[in-house]
Parts: C-alpha cells; structure tokens; sequence
C-alpha cells in the first residue's frame, strides 16, 4: 500500500477537473456502474 503526502495530493489537484470528476462519479452510481460499501455508522462519546 502507497501512502501519499499532502504535498504529493496538492500537487496532482490542480490537474483534475474535481466537478468534473465528482459529476461522473454520481452517474456511474445512478447508472449501478459501481459497487459502493454497505453505509456505515460511527458513533463517538462526546
């Protein structure tokens, strides 16, 4: 597994059109092109 810095992230953000990217996302799901995690729940003592 390769764990990436955030300077490493940053510097790749500029590149990708994220609407773009988080658009194409939500059609493939609504298209059942993907295999999405059963919803999961966390809970926290305040």
């Amino acid at each position: 597994m390769r764990i990436f810095s955030l300077d490493e992230i940053k510097s790749v953000l500029n590149k990708i059109n994220l609407v773009q990217e988080i658009e194409d996302g939500f059609i493939a799901y609504s298209n059942g092109d993907v295999i999405v995690p059963p919803v999961g729940e966390l809970h926290f003592e305040s």
